[in-house]
């Protein structure tokens, strides 16, 4: 599976930035690159939880304790790539 169907594979289990760097042993800044070109493309969308616009997120009771206020959906496209890449093992 390629580093970028990784990343993506690891945000729609909803692991953060900083420890999908840590255990791919990359650097934090690649993966937000990655994280910015994966938008771009329709694969995922950011979601901004500082806001304070939980109690209207569908999606509030299956968050846990966050280490960002960023979270991150993977779209249609994105979980099309996930299990393409199953798929080839």
């Amino acid at each position: 599976m390629s580093t970028y169907r990784r990343v993506l594979a690891r945000l729609a289990t909803g692991d953060p930035p900083g420890r999908i760097a840590a255990d791919l042993d990359r650097r934090e800044d690649a993966i937000r690159g990655m994280i910015d070109t994966m938008c771009r493309r329709g694969h995922l969308t950011e979601v901004d939880c500082a806001d304070g616009a939980c109690g209207a997120c569908p999606m509030a009771d299956a968050c846990g304790p966050m280490d960002s206020p960023t979270q991150y959906v993977v779209l249609p496209d994105g979980q099309a790539l996930i299990e393409a890449s199953t798929a080839d093992r």
